[in-house]
């Protein structure tokens, strides 16, 4: 079990500085030099620590490189956690805690249990030692979260708030633009879309060119209006049309029924019109030898949860007829992950099959 406040060694007091990794916790004071904490944050110290005894050499790899290509979000937030934790400098009567907020502890939580669940990362093994470390790791992580999100926590708008936890690299910017263009209601996607609108070259551009030329501000305006307008005259002469014929077939059908005798008036019509009786349809199963289909039952290897979607962060080309063909930045609509590390999905393009789950981010 992660103890997250461990540690309460006395020492010089440093608070941790504005332009660190660990910004979000820049009113915190720790017991070791600014510089000595930097470098056991990077990349992800602490955690790559805890994660190299469970023999999962892909998600080492990933943590040692410092690029996690969306594999763990707000990783380098719940790094910070427990380096503050280990070298907290704070009095014994400050009981406040400085740990993640709820949300954004789940969310890490649940994208390590993804890749401790990933063939790629963590390859399966039959050491129940090994087992029962990498579960343990995943439950523990709740010892470094802040149950309600009073004050004292960092949400996930304070931490990494610029990409939504996915980390400081160019996919990483990649994949939080894609996520939040799939879910633009999500809390940190409007940092997301702040720090896009700011920064794209092509927004500038667009700038530049309305501030030389106002009347070009206007043009798209002036079309909607155009457009809105000859919409409306069509709808309106479509209706009077309409009109027209429906009155004109309604005084022909009155004309005609004028003119014919009424030949039915000595007819005793509740009897002659009586309502027919509904034909039945029903058959007997049984006598045809055929049963209703049983419903599929989910195999012991599926893990069950919603659908939902969510974008490719590697290439994977399909070895088999039953799997499917990704690139990195599609939209993937995510059906079934089994405890193998494969997952069942549907491209937008309507192809579907298994896939690496390692290729695409994580929930």
């Amino acid at each position: 079990m992660i103890l997250f406040f461990i540690g309460l060694v006395r020492g010089d007091c440093n608070s941790i500085p504005s332009n660190s990794v660990c910004s979000s916790f820049v009113n915190q004071q720790i017991n070791i030099s600014t510089t000595a904490f930097e470098s056991s944050v990077q990349p992800y110290g602490m955690l790559l620590s805890l994660v190299k005894p469970l023999e999962c050499p892909g998600l080492v790899t990933l943590l040692s490189s410092g690029d996690l290509q969306g594999n763990l979000r707000y990783a380098t937030t719940f790094t910070c956690t427990l380096e503050i934790a280990q070298n907290s400098c704070k009095s014994e009567s400050d009981t406040r805690q400085y740990a993640m907020c709820y949300d954004t502890c789940s969310t890490f939580q649940h994208s390590l249990q993804t890749a401790v669940n990933n063939a790629t990362l963590c390859p399966p093994t039959f050491n129940t030692n090994i087992q029962m470390a990498r579960q343990i790791l995943v439950n523990s992580v709740s010892a470094s979260c802040r149950v309600d999100s009073g004050n004292g926590c960092v949400s996930f708008v304070q931490a990494e708030q610029n990409n939504c936890g996915f980390g400081s690299s160019a996919i990483a910017t990649t994949l939080s633009n894609q996520w939040c263009a799939l879910r633009p209601f999500e809390s940190c996607c409007k940092y997301v879309t702040q720090t896009s609108a700011l920064t794209s070259p092509d927004v500038a551009n667009t700038q530049t060119t309305t501030t030389s030329n106002p009347s070009q501000g206007l043009a798209p305006g002036i079309i909607a209006l155009i457009v809105v307008a000859i919409l409306a005259v069509v709808i309106a002469l479509g209706l009077f049309v309409f009109t027209k014929l429906r009155n004109k077939r309604k005084a022909k059908n009155l004309a005609i029924q004028q003119k014919v005798p009424d030949i039915f008036s000595a007819l005793d019509l509740d009897k002659a019109l009586t309502k027919p009786q509904p034909l039945d349809f029903s058959f007997d199963e049984k006598a045809f030898g055929i049963s209703a289909p049983k419903p599929k039952s989910i195999s012991s290897g599926e893990t069950e949860l919603n659908a939902y979607s969510t974008i490719v962060t590697q290439d994977y080309t399909a070895v088999k007829d039953d799997e499917l063909t990704i690139k990195i930045g599609q939209s993937i609509h995510v059906l079934s992950v089994f405890a193998d590390g494969w997952g069942q999905g549907v491209l937008d393009s309507g192809e579907s099959g298994m896939f690496p789950v390692v290729c695409v981010a994580s929930l």
